[in-house]
């Protein structure tokens, strides 16, 4: 069945609305993204009436996505255990605490000194003792806000002499006469676009309202013209991610105005995919690369499946840097045909088919459910305790081992013991399971293989964002350099770096940027930056 490419999110007052401007030709701009959600609903409900794979449950989830996959929630046998009696309540109520301090790392630090006391002088209350620093401050937050993009105009004077008439005007900042846009315009830009899913024209009409007007279309030559100088790091970061000793990769749909257009994607892994110069519809496929040195985040835009991007990936990886394990679910469009990698497929969407059949076969669903709980309980200790790969590895097979032991003999005595149709909804889930055993279990093998594709899974939630927003790509330059935007983003925010600081600071020094862009990656430009703003070395002679 078709994924859900849109959800219907609104009152039935909204929708009588809407008829009432179509009878009376008098529709809104806003009501274009409605007609059209509720239009790619319809097609998506009817496809999955006509492949007879749509129950209500499902239905529900589609339109208005599911609220919880929580084994302690949706199994019946701990339903029971939930009811507690009224007015009591175990616990602290969820969000009760406030963030720690070191959550703001991004906070200007301002040293407080104390007013009247000083390190080393005598206490003021028992007058024996010196005072001496904690090391530890107490330390408070104060918040600001500023328009995103702000103007500064420069009311240069000018001089006119009486006797011949001569105007002398005062000369301008250098930097205004250079460009008057500074780089951090750019940045401010592209980290609305394309990191928090903000629209040109939605800046556009914030900016004027905030009485420094900005149109849309100077807004895409600002990230354009500063794509191009931040081409050499996005190559580069590319090769590093194409080092990757585990890289997930999945698909999600994307809609390119003059390129192919949008179709659902298919969801049987069985379902062989078309020749890319046949295909009707695009994806953006999201990578997540774990390398030695950082966690990088990619993304590609057309008519390329995640298996062929990451064949074109792994195309720059050194001959030396050995077999990568490859982590996705089980579709064919996930294959990478001719490259070797270690497959791993993802467990989450194993257990996913059993959550979906919990109510028609709460029995046999609940059983797999409270298996594939002790395995996830494992490797949250697993993280916890910050274990490495190999010591992870040693815990999961003997915490993890025994469960999905259990779990494949449950399964093949289902089929075998001709417990379960085959082909009823149970018997394909099962049967998916059964058919990626070695896949779905190679983190009992292999030391730091995954447990599921999650990683790329909420990246892959920043192209969804757009695409929710922005509806599409005006034209496969447009999706490129969203693209590029995206996986610096991403990768800023994975690895702990302001993402705003990084695209001022590799615009800023584009020329060393482009001489040597690896030193200029996110999880290292910091020392590039100091050396490149250092003063220069005092002469030995």
């Amino acid at each position: 069945m078709a994924k859900r490419s849109a959800s219907l999110l609104v009152e039935p007052g909204d929708l009588d609305g809407l008829v009432e401007r179509l009878r009376s030709r008098a529709l809104t701009e806003t009501d274009y993204p409605l007609i059209e959600a509720v239009v790619q609903t319809l097609g998506l409900v009817r496809q999955a009436l006509e492949q007879k794979k749509l129950s209500i449950k499902r239905l529900r989830g589609m339109l208005f996505g599911a609220k919880t996959e929580s084994t302690r929630i949706i199994t019946a046998t701990e339903k029971s255990a939930l009811r507690r009696p009224e007015g009591k309540r175990e616990g602290p109520p969820p969000g009760h605490g406030r963030r720690p301090a070191r959550s703001y790392w991004g906070a200007r630090r301002i040293e407080v000194l104390h007013e009247q006391l000083h390190v080393g002088e005598v206490c003021p209350d028992c007058h024996t003792g010196k005072l001496y620093d904690l090391n530890k401050p107490a330390q408070l937050l104060s918040f600001t806000g500023v328009t995103p993009i702000q103007a500064d105009l420069h009311a240069c004077q000018r001089l006119r002499c009486g006797s011949c008439g001569v105007v002398f005007t005062a000369a301008a900042p250098e930097k205004v006469r250079a460009d008057k846009h500074d780089p951090s315009a750019g940045s401010m830009i592209a980290l609305l676009r394309y990191g928090s899913g903000f629209p040109f024209h939605r800046l556009q009409r914030l900016q004027e309202a905030l009485g420094i007007p900005l149109a849309a279309s100077v807004q895409w030559k600002l990230v354009q013209r500063k794509a191009t100088l931040l081409l050499p790091v996005y190559e580069r970061l590319r090769r590093e991610a194409a080092q990757g000793e585990v890289i997930s990769i999945d698909d999600t749909t994307v809609r390119i105005l003059t390129g192919v257009q949008i179709r659902p994607l298919p969801e049987e892994p069985e379902e062989e995919k078309p020749p890319e110069g046949e295909r009707e519809g695009s994806v953006t496929t999201g990578m997540v690369s774990r390398t030695a040195k950082a966690t990088i985040v990619l993304y590609r835009s057309g008519s390329r499946y995640a298996g062929e991007n990451l064949k074109e990936l792994l195309s720059q990886r050194d001959s030396q840097a050995g077999t990568p394990i490859q982590m996705s679910d089980g579709l064919n469009r996930n294959h990478a045909a001719g490259v070797p990698v270690l497959r791993a497929s993802c467990n989450a969407h194993s257990r996913r088919r059993y959550v979906q059949l919990i109510d028609k076969f709460p029995e046999e669903c609940g059983a797999a459910l409270e298996l594939f709980k002790e395995v996830y309980r494992a490797e949250a200790q697993c993280r916890a305790r910050g274990l490495d790969p190999q010591r992870r590895l040693e815990h999961h097979q003997r915490y993890s081992a025994p469960a999905m032991e259990k779990l494949r003999a449950w399964a093949s005595d289902q089929i075998d013991g001709k417990h379960v149709e085959p082909n009823s909804t149970l018997g394909k889930a099962i049967r998916y399971m059964l058919k990626r055993w070695g896949e779905l279990t190679l983190f009992l093998k292999v030391p730091g293989a995954p447990l599921d594709s999650n990683d790329v899974e909420r990246a892959l939630k920043r192209a969804i964002l757009h695409r929710k927003n922005s509806l599409f790509y005006k034209t496969p330059t447009g999706a490129s350099v969203g693209d590029l935007y995206m996986s610096l983003i991403a990768t800023c925010i994975q690895n702990k770096a302001d993402p705003f600081d990084y695209l001022n600071a590799t615009e800023i020094h584009a020329a060393e940027v482009a001489r040597d862009p690896a030193a200029w990656m996110p999880w290292n430009y910091r020392e590039a930056l100091s050396k490149a703003t250092a003063p220069p070395a005092a002469s030995s002679a």
